[in-house]
Formats: C-alpha cells, sequence, structure tokens
C-alpha cells in the first residue's frame, strides 16, 4: 500500500517496469496492491505495463483491479473500451466506473449501450458514468430519462442521481411517479432529490408529491429527503480506500459484492479486490457509506 505514494511522484520507466515485474510474479491480495501503485504513475509509463499485463493474459480478478487502476489514465481509454466488453461482469463494472472519468464528453456510445447489460452493477455504473461525462459538457438526458423505466433499481438510482447533477429533469410526472410508487427506497430517495434541485415549471405539484412523501413514505430516509433543503454539489474530491466488511464478517472480505454511496449521490457498484478492498481516486469530499450490494437489492 505504501508504494503508491512514492511511484506518483515518478516517471521512470525502470521504477515502472520493476513494480510490472513484481505484479506479474505475485497473485491474490499483493498482485492488487502492487497493480493499484503501479496504476498511480502517471501517462504510458504507469498504463502501458498495465496493458501488458492483459495482453499477457490473466484472471479476472486482475483484469478488474486493472480496470480500476486505469480510472487515472486518460491514455488507456482504447483499453478501457475493451476490458467494457469483458465477460466478467466484475471487469466490465469497474471499466464502465472508469471510462466515466476518464473519456472526453462526446464518448456517449458505449456507456449507453452498458445501460442495458444483463449484470446489475454493470448498467448502474454505467448510469453514474454517464452522468460524469455531463458534468464535462456531453448530453445525456436522453439515455438517463429512457433508463428510468429500467428493471435495474440502482440504474434508476445512478440516473435521477445524474439527473440531479446536472439539475435536470425528465418528464416531471415520471419522476413524481418514482417518488411516489417504485417499490425501491433508494430510488425513491434519488428521485426526491432530484425534485429538490431541479424543481419542475409546475413547482406546485412537486411541493405536494414531496409533502405526501414526508407525511407517507414508509422509509424516514426517503421521509427526511423529501424535507431536506437541496444538499450542494461537493467542490472538492479526495483519494480513499474502503475496505468491506460484510455483516456478519469480523474483516475485510475478499471479492466481497459492494454499493459505495458517495456524497454527490452516485453509487458505486461492483466487487471488492482480493484484499477486501475498493479504490477511489476521485471521491466528492463529504461522507461515503456503503449500501446494499447491486445483487442483493431487488
Amino acid at each position: 500500500m505504501a508504494l503508491s505514494g512514492p511511484l506518483a511522484a515518478t516517471s521512470d520507466p525502470r521504477v515502472a517496469a520493476r513494480t510490472a515485474r513484481l505484479a506479474q510474479s505475485s497473485d491474490g491480495a499483493d498482485r492488487d496492491a502492487l497493480i493499484e501503485a503501479l496504476g498511480h504513475i502517471g501517462g504510458r509509463v504507469g498504463g502501458e505495463p498495465l496493458t501488458k499485463l492483459i495482453d499477457d493474459g490473466v484472471d479476472g480478478p486482475t483484469r478488474a483491479k486493472i480496470a480500476e487502476a486505469f480510472a487515472t489514465h486518460p491514455d488507456a481509454l482504447p483499453t478501457l473500451r475493451r476490458l467494457a466488453e469483458d465477460p466478467d461482469p466484475q471487469v466490465r463494472a469497474n471499466a464502465v466506473w472508469a471510462i466515466g472519468a476518464v473519456a472526453p464528453p462526446n464518448d456517449m456510445a458505449l456507456l449507453t449501450e452498458r445501460l442495458s447489460d444483463p449484470d446489475a452493477s454493470v448498467a448502474g455504473n454505467a448510469a453514474a458514468a454517464l452522468g460524469r461525462l455531463g458534468l464535462r459538457g456531453a448530453r445525456v438526458s436522453g439515455p438517463l430519462c429512457a433508463a428510468l423505466g429500467n428493471g435495474f433499481p440502482y440504474v434508476r438510482a445512478n440516473s435521477l442521481a445524474s439527473l440531479g447533477m446536472l439539475r435536470t429533469r425528465c418528464d416531471a410526472d415520471v419522476v413524481r411517479t418514482l417518488l411516489a410508487s417504485d417499490p425501491s427506497e433508494i430510488v425513491r430517495m434519488a428521485a426526491a432529490r432530484l425534485i429538490t434541485r431541479a424543481p419542475a415549471p409546475d413547482r406546485e405539484k412537486d411541493r405536494t408529491a414531496l409533502a405526501h412523501c414526508a407525511d407517507d413514505d414508509p422509509s424516514g430516509d426517503v421521509a427526511a429527503a423529501c424535507v431536506g433543503a437541496p444538499e450542494p454539489a461537493p467542490a472538492r474530491t479526495t483519494e480513499v480506500s474502503v475496505y468491506i466488511v460484510p455483516t456478519g464478517a469480523s474483516g475485510p472480505t475478499p471479492l466481497s459484492p459492494f454499493a459505495l454511496v458517495r456524497s454527490d449521490g452516485l453509487t458505486r457498484l461492483g466487487i471488492a479486490d482480493r484484499a477486501g478492498s475498493v479504490y477511489e481516486h476521485d471521491a466528492p469530499r463529504g461522507p461515503l457509506r456503503l449500501g446494499i450490494p447491486a445483487p442483493l437489492l431487488f
């Protein structure tokens, strides 16, 4: 873990090559820690050894960790696009999330396609990734509004959260209907936050919907979101490593499914690495919490 700091300050290809050799000869949690450290070396000096690891043939958890490390490597976007089509859903989930961090605003086609992925984590991350592209100027309201009818709760929730970040509404009645009747608590909460952040022209209907929610919703969290003021967008980000300790476990559990809820309202979904860790290079300042993993949410 300590290698990440000094490697972030070097551009020496010899150091990158040595780290890559160590990663190639390691396995399990040690390999994942070395991949994470190697990803801290900027540009092609750090990115090309990781791409070579993939080309040499590595297992799914290794490819997933490399995809996570590429969230700081715009130069690796072609490799990320390939990983977003990987047969392993944990690889696709990390690749889609990383694409949201590094892709240019006009690079929407693959993420829009992944909204229909058969894996809930991949599709949910695609909705969040589109929102992040929207912050950089992409016109993402069309696919995000269409995704509000998706069968996976995290796709609907991340689509609403993305629209909330952009302060953009779809059909106002659709969002109010989700607030009133969606079976998922996380979707109703995201709908409430979108309504407060981006009021519709018929504001009286919005106020009525929020009042009904505050009085009648069976979830205290949703009711609180319906009466709360809009939360300001986080101004800064920070690096963070989160260790996943499932209910009933005494420590981090390798390859655990997770849902990491960020302070900007987006939820990152996937599988922890072989140390039970998840790395985020640009987590918004503010509270982080773990939600119900996508495979357990219906």
